[in-house]
């Protein structure tokens, strides 16, 4: 029968005898003994740069041990793997000549768990080894050449090579082998660096890059080192022999190709003969390119056959950020005086074994594997068993046996010997899931490698075709998505405490992901463009990098430029075909009133760059935008509302002018200076900059503007592209959720200050983001976004919108008949902008009470709902709202200064029970003493809320202004007398007929607005008055009703923001039902906000008056000379107060302190009572119900307080009185037995 869900976990452990002890051994035997280990020896050296490992392993199948992973009986049927180990044997051969071979033991041990992966494939499993091939650990000596470019083209990066070469001096000196290190500089001619350690610093330091490229002149200079080191080409004979025991290590930076009129291929040649020549030394040169223009095939060329053996190429660009070139460079220099080397390792099994390598699709695969300074490596591989082997061919129950020979062979160019070592811990003892876990990471680790081996066939010669991009990034997506199901949670909780078996799944599941985020972005950069020298660097270095180490960098921005790399040609080829027309009509245009309009759209809208109006750029398929001043933090990639818009410019430009202007910027000072990159902590005022707007303000982003239909056809086909470099700095890594980031620009920019010409610009912003939104069809999301606001909890946070700019945008695009779907009610609109303001000040509560302790944040709501002593006047509500709404702003203001009774009495350590304050319905009313602590609050949002409250002010401002415009009701305010319908009126319309620019009427009614209230303080008082008067309810409320309200909304929003301040408090508070609506009832909210307090109060009053009962209890008990005291004193060992109760006995002064301090610590130990009888009788009694253990740290406290020798005899005494006790027990249980 056979079993096609059986995996097995194979572990190949082997073992080294050395030959030569053998040998050595032998030769004390008599004669006959010694020929025949001579004869039949397991360990036979050939004259071959190969040896030959062969051994017979013993394979146990185990049967299948369930179907289901989840039930019972898995657990009941755990592989025994100490059963499943089966002897080995050793096969003695004995071969002639050159093909001698070695022999070495081995065993394996299997475990089986159900998996189901391939019908083809009835056993999968892994085969892991490590293996050892002996270094030379003579005393060698190493020399460094180091091939430095310092042609002008490098000076942008000069920097980091500095430092890192001063690193490399510092590593140099410190290595415990001797190291020669040689600089060697090159430009236009090459140098040799003259150092020593006193002005080494200085010469590197003083090191300018300038001129041009020469590699004759570096390999010429090369060749003069080694020449002169090895004594070549002299005529003395004995230099023919000189062996000064050293080997050498080439590395060969530069970031372009030879530019001289010399001769490089003769200067190469030349060198290659000189190291072919020295036979004494292994000679390495490995190659490290910066920027595309470093050619890679000259660069690949160089390692691999310059040497005695290959080198490592490493690429790196101006985009993989600001350390990249530092870090590969150190890379480098470890892996050379670490003296890492590679192998060539070739493992087999019999082919009657029927046992294949996934890898290699054959009963035999060839390894390169990076050999540690040691000479140490593993062999990580998958292997499965044909269904057609008669080794699986068992019934259930049964146990069969087959042998399996198993042959590794290792390339011994750097080494004569060779031996293998055992293996690394694996999952071998680990639960059945974890087996399935393992196996599925490995098939998976193993198809990725595939692949690389797929893509490193495409060549210039051999570029992939479309489909096969297509086809690639399909697969690779497909393991990215099987490795995300795959979370790290789930491990945890299957896994359990297996720490062993965890880990090197989590291992596992790394390198997985950091290949296929390399692999992606192979074929993201295919399609992107065709071929290029870029890409086949890249494809070089992912090579030698996942050989060596693991890295991987966004890897969620690359799958999605993965995903949407079909969507992105179709936008492509849109644009390609796309032909210009109609500008004839713009151009025949007779009205002279919507000619002059044409013509101030002209000349409002051109490009500064370029000095071309929006209808010329129509005519090159180019585009008008404006720009802006951004941060990017790393959260961008799955956040795009995490983007920080740190200023906006009224300069338009062209989109090709803002391409060309980056392109030049990112060659002349790199990706992070020119576009800020991804650095989350940097500083506003450091904001990096690609040019200068009209003001001189930094720009290094750009957004589209709409203006015309034919101009927005343009603008359409790149929408995706311009969304995803504007977020995340990569055109192809757009994603739906990237349309908040425009909204959240138009929300940024309405919330602050504004002149004429920005007014200009936001306007036609809005008209932006309407196209926008209708041509992705994003209002439905707008609309939910909007109705969760609305509708749901505040405080559940999954539910709310995660940008409150982002919200005000969506309210600015939405015309006033699409707005009633969900504001259909003028009281709705008061509901929103409660929420606006309740959402940021809880979001800055956050902020201000990050670092204060629970006793002031409650102390502080006790202010709000109580008051404090400060104020006591009585005043009448007008006046109170005006003495809370009118005060002085102030910048330097602190949260709370501690001056409650309460706070001192917790520090009056007493046994009377501490008083607490009365509960009592005041707080509903309305007093002046509260409102200094809100002024606080009001202050403190202003000055340091994110978005402050001068921001939210400018945008009610705005928002009430725009929807006045877009309906036409600004007309009536502005000509009362106007009898003009407004019922058709549609601002979008007029916009649009005006070519973009905003009638002057609007602008002048939008500053009237922002006029009306310029002279009122920005409160939150004054928010919500201002709210009203622009969005008034259904039924007029009188203002002395208001204004109470008003005051008992801020204080509910305040009192619960700062409770309900981080996230998940304030999805549990709405999950719990303790959240209450401050809108419906805000009294309700206070009150349910001051419970909490006093509960949290009365719980820390009950553990003070625990905790000074304890320590009068404890206190009393160590100072008195009563043991019964002393007993009493004693708490259990689960008991919260037990570790304060031990701090009294780790004190070295406790035997001073304490009476019968010794005698004390005995009981408290032993937890026995002993007591003597007149007739010399011992009787005990436990004192506490479970006894103390204490662990070895516990102990070791006591032994240094205590003094190591008199600790001794007490815990002698200690297990004396314990085996009484003990004793005494077992008597009475005896006595008990007999008497029954």
């Amino acid at each position: 029968m056979i079993f096609s869900s059986v995996n097995l976990f194979l572990k190949a452990i082997f073992y080294y005898n050395n030959y030569n002890n053998n040998n050595n051994n032998n030769n004390n035997n008599n004669n006959n003994d010694n020929n025949n280990n001579n004869n039949n020896s397991p360990f036979q050296h050939n004259n071959k740069d190969t040896i030959i490992i062969k051994q017979q392993l013993k394979m146990d199948i185990l049967p299948p041990i369930s179907e289901s992973l989840g039930n019972d009986q898995v657990n009941n049927n755990k592989v025994d793997t100490t059963s499943t180990t089966t002897s080995t044997t050793t096969e003695n051969e004995v071969t002639s000549g050159e093909d001698n071979t070695f022999y070495a033991q081995s065993s394996i041990d299997i475990s089986s768990s159900s998996s189901t992966y391939d019908d083809s494939v009835t056993f999968d499993g892994i085969l892991r080894t490590s293996i050892h091939v002996p270094v030379n650990t003579s005393d060698r000596k190493q020399m460094l050449i180091v091939l430095v470019d310092k042609s002008a083209s490098i000076r942008y990066v000069w920097p980091q090579i500095q430092s890192t070469l001063l690193s490399l001096f510092q590593i140099v000196f410190n290595h415990h082998q001797e190291v020669i290190l040689e600089i060697i500089f090159f430009n236009n001619t090459a140098y040799q660096m003259k150092w020593t350690k006193d002005n080494y610093k200085e010469l590197i330091q003083n090191e300018r890059p300038t001129g041009k490229t020469c590699f004759a002149a570096t390999f010429n200079l090369c060749g003069d080192i080694l020449r002169g080191y090895y004594k070549k080409g002299t005529d003395f004979l004995s230099d023919k022999y000189y062996d000064p025991k050293t080997d050498t290590s080439i590395i060969f930076l530069t970031d372009g190709s030879h530019t001289t009129v010399r001769d490089q291929k003769a200067a190469f040649t030349s060198l290659k003969s000189l190291i072919k020549s020295i036979t004494c030394a292994a000679i390495t040169v490995h190659t490290m390119g910066f920027t595309e223009n470093s050619r890679f095939t000259d660069l690949d060329g160089i390692r691999r056959m310059l040497g005695t053996k290959e080198g490592v190429y490493q690429y790196c660009d101006p985009s993989d950020g600001p350390h990249a070139l530092q870090d590969k460079l150190r890379f480098i220099f470890g892996l050379v005086l670490a003296n890492s080397d590679t192998a060539s390792v070739q493992v087999s099994f019999a082919e009657g074994d029927h046992i294949t390598f996934l890898d290699s699709g054959s009963h035999t695969a060839t390894f390169t594997v990076a050999l540690d300074a040691n000479g140490d490596s593993e062999i990580n591989t998958s292997i499965c068993i044909g269904s057609e082997s008669p080794a699986i061919l068992i019934s259930t129950g049964t146990t069969t046996s087959e042998p399996l020979e198993l042959d590794i062979r290792v390339g011994t160019s750097l080494a004569t010997t060779n031996h293998i070592i055992p293996t690394r811990p694996s999952a071998t003892q680990a639960n059945n899931k974890s087996m399935v876990y393992l196996l599925q990471l490995v098939r998976i680790e193993s198809s990725l490698k595939t692949l690389m081996e797929v893509l490193k066939k495409h060549d210039a010669k051999n570029t992939p075709t479309q489909e096969n991009k297509l086809d690639y990034s399909k697969r690779i997506l497909a393991f990215q998505k099987e490795l995300r199901e795959i979370d790290n949670t789930t491990i945890f909780s299957v896994i359990g405490k297996d720490k062993v078996a965890r880990q090197e799944v989590i291992n596992l599941k790394t390198n997985c992901q950091n290949l296929s985020s390399k692999l992606s972005e192979i074929v993201n950069q295919w399609l992107k463009s065709d071929w290029n020298a870029v890409a086949a660097a890249r494809m070089a270095d992912i090579s030698y990098q996942f050989m060596f180490r693991n890295a991987g960098r966004q890897r969620r921005a690359t799958a999605k430029v993965t995903r949407n790399a079909s969507a992105m040609m179709s936008d492509a080829q849109r644009l390609a075909a796309l032909e210009v027309d109609g500008l004839e009509e713009l151009e025949d245009i007779s009205d002279p009133v919507e000619k002059e309009l044409l013509e101030a759209s002209l000349q409002l809208f051109s490009c500064t760059l370029s000095l071309c109006n929006w209808s010329e750029l129509i005519e090159e398929k180019d585009v008008l935008g404006f720009g802006l001043a951004v941060q990017r933090p790393e959260a961008v990639i799955d956040d795009p509302t995490q983007l920080r818009i740190v200023d906006y410019s009224t300069t338009f430009i062209g989109k090709s002018s803002i391409e060309d202007a980056l392109a030049l910027e990112i060659a002349a000072k790199g990706q992070d200076k020119a576009t800020g990159g991804f650095d989350g902590s940097a500083k506003v005022d450091n904001v990096s900059s690609v040019i200068r707007g009209r003001g001189r303000e930094p720009i290094n982003s750009w957004l589209p503007l709409y203006l015309h239909p034919l101009h927005w056809k343009t603008a359409s086909c790149q929408l995706r592209s311009i969304l995803g470099y504007f977020v995340t700095l990569d055109p192809m890594a757009y994603q739906y959720d990237q349309l908040n980031a425009l909204f959240l620009v138009l929300g940024t920019m309405v919330s602050r200050d504004m002149g004429e010409r920005q007014l200009f610009l936001v306007l036609q912003l809005i008209r932006t983001c309407r196209e926008i939104a209708l041509q992705f069809k994003y209002f439905a999301h707008m609309k939910n976004q909007l109705t969760a606001l609305l509708t749901k909890p505040l405080y559940h946070i999954s539910e709310q919108p995660k940008n409150i700019f982002v919200i005000l945008g969506y309210l600015l695009v939405h015309t006033d008949q699409e707005l009633k779907e969900i504001i259909d009610d003028p009281n709705v609109w008061t509901k929103l902008w409660d929420s606006v303001l309740e959402s940021a000040i809880r979001r800055s509560c956050f902020g201000y009470f990050r670092d204060k302790e629970q006793n002031i944040i409650d102390q502080f709501i006790i202010n709000v709902v109580e008051g404090d002593k400060s104020t006591n006047q009585e005043q009448s509500i007008d006046q109170l709202f005006n003495s809370l709404s009118e005060y002085e702003v102030k910048k330097d203001i602190k949260l709370f200064e501690p001056e409650s009774k309460d706070l001192e009495e917790y520090f009056n350590i007493t046994l009377d029970p501490i008083s607490r304050p009365e509960k009592n319905d005041s707080f509903k009313n309305v007093k002046g003493k509260s409102f200094s602590a809100i002024s606080k609050m009001s202050n403190l949002f202003e000055t340091k809320g994110y978005p402050t409250l001068d921001s939210l002010f400018k945008c009610l401002q705005f928002v009430y202004a725009w929807r006045g415009i877009l309906n036409g009701s600004y007309r009536k305010s502005s000509s009362p007398d106007s009898t003009t319908s407004i019922t058709d009126y549609n601002g979008f319309d007029v916009i649009d007929k005006r070519y973009g620019v905003a009638p002057s009427e609007w602008i002048e009614y939008i500053k009237n607005v922002y006029a009306s209230n310029s002279n009122k303080v920005v409160s939150i008082g004054n928010y919500m008055e201002c709210a009203y008067q622009y969005f008034p309810t259904a039924t007029p409320i009188d203002q002395e009703t208001r204004y109470t309200l008003h005051i008992n909304k801020m204080r509910a929003m305040i009192t619960q923001g700062v409770l309900y301040r981080t996230n998940k408090v304030a999805t549990a508070s709405v999950l719990a039902g303790v959240f209450s609506d401050t809108t419906k009832d805000p009294l309700l909210c206070v009150e349910a906000t001051y419970n909490q307090v006093q509960l949290r109060r009365e719980e820390i009053y009950l553990k003070m008056e625990r905790a000074i009962q304890f320590s009068e209890k404890v206190s009393s008990g160590l100072k008195s000379s009563d043991i019964e005291t002393f007993l009493f004193a004693i708490p259990q060992h689960s008991e919260p107060f037990f570790p304060e109760f031990f701090l009294h006995w780790k004190s070295q002064k406790t035997a001073t302190n304490i009476a019968f301090a010794r005698e004390k610590l005995v009981l408290f130990l032993s937890n026995v009572r002993v007591t003597v009888d007149e007739y010399g009788t011992y009787h005990t009694k436990q004192i506490k119900s479970f006894t103390w253990k204490p662990s070895r740290s516990k102990n070791y406290q006591l032994s240094l307080a205590w003094g190591r020798d008199k600790f001794v005899e007490i815990i002698q005494e200690v297990l004396f009185k314990q085996g009484i006790h003990e004793n005494n027990e077992l008597k009475a249980a005896n006595i008990e037995e007999l008497d029954g």
